[in-house]
């Protein structure tokens, strides 16, 4: 199921396959963090799916999609995927994603970019670029380089990552311009330990100082939006873009912390930044929600919807509010016996509100 009305419990149209790594992943996650029977069993239904039905072949490597023209993005979620799976449940994976990094490799070009179309008709990459996946190709480089120690991943990873946090943006004024960066800091972090890149943290601090700008106080918005990150008060934040900078601010806020260049001041700024938009996620959570309205509360126990007044729920949605959280659990377990002690009284703890 991609794409689910919550009140109806009708599926609607479509499906993305893209979307299907991503929740595969999230779900090997869960899976590793929980050791659940269950979770492990969805997770390896959904990864054998992806891997037995939609691998290719592109020119000379395998690659993700059926169809005759097929995108970065595909293949380097699906190693994402397969690289949460190798690592925390079954390592027979490490081929998978051993399978699919040269395709990434070879879309990338030499000053660090990716082309992010291949035609297997003409077996030749097709040099443009779309909104995601530069960041995705090098999020899936630097985890594949976990799983396979392979220097060649490791070198792509930070060639990806200094072309997107330098030359990508090379005009007067590019250093106060962003784009939807949640990967690329995510890549960051996962870099920091085998290629630390100070430009690429100072990239996502400034980034992440720019989105507490936007984020919303409780008294600003006449909706539920204490936490979320919106042009204006006006409009219903949406809850999937408040997630994914979350994922992004938690790669920050962990890669900060291990460099110790960030102030503390600054550090606790990003917490509370992060605490608040995680509240807001739970807060709109289906746990049950608003459950006399539904035709089956059940089938969507657990969901995030689109908004608070959205409730057409996609894979996607609950994707990056589940992974934002595993990594956050993840950076403040050494700390949760010490909650922090700056946290405003409007805040409250990270619960379900009735």
């Amino acid at each position: 199921r991609y794409l689910v009305n919550a009140a109806t419990n009708k599926n609607l149209s479509g499906y993305d396959w893209p979307r299907h790594s991503g929740a595969t992943y999230f779900l090997a996650q869960a899976a590793t963090m929980s050791q659940d029977p269950d979770l492990i069993a969805a997770t390896l239904r959904a990864g054998s799916m992806l891997r037995d039905r939609q691998t290719a072949r592109c020119g000379e490597n395998a690659c993700i999609g059926q169809d005759s023209v097929v995108d970065l993005g595909s293949a380097s979620l699906a190693v994402v995927a397969y690289a949460q799976i190798a690592a925390g449940i079954d390592p027979t994976y490490k081929a998978q994603v051993e399978k699919l990094t040269p395709f990434l490799r070879a879309q990338q070009r030499d000053d660090g970019e990716f082309k992010h179309q291949f035609d297997k008709g003409t077996k030749r990459p097709i040099d443009i670029q779309l909104l995601y996946y530069s960041g995705e190709a090098t999020l899936a480089l630097a985890r594949a380089y976990r799983v396979t120690n392979d220097v060649r991943d490791l070198d792509a990873a930070k060639k990806g990552l200094s072309r997107i946090v330098g030359g990508a943006w090379s005009f007067f004024g590019n250093r106060y311009y962003f784009g939807e960066e949640h990967w690329t800091c995510q890549a960051m972090d996962d870099l920091w330990d085998a290629a630390p890149d100070p430009k690429a943290l100072d990239f996502c601090l400034r980034w992440q100082s720019y989105m507490r700008r936007m984020q919303l106080r409780a008294d600003e918005s006449p909706h539920d939006g204490d936490g979320a990150f919106a042009f204006d008060p006006i409009l219903t934040p949406r809850l999937t873009p408040v997630a994914s900078r979350c994922e992004a601010g938690v790669a920050s806020f962990d890669a900060a912390r291990k460099s110790h260049s960030a102030s503390p001041e600054e550090l606790a700024a990003l917490d509370l930044q992060l605490r608040r938009a995680l509240s807001l996620i739970i807060r709109q959570q289906f746990s049950p929600g608003p459950a006399h309205l539904f035709a089956d509360p059940e089938a969507v126990h657990g969901a995030i919807p689109g908004s608070e007044v959205d409730w057409e729920i996609r894979i996607d949605y609950a994707q990056h509010a589940g992974s934002a959280m595993i990594r956050w659990l993840d950076v403040i377990a050494p700390d949760a016996a010490h909650p922090p002690t700056n946290q405003p009284q409007n805040v409250g703890p990270l619960v379900p509100r009735p």
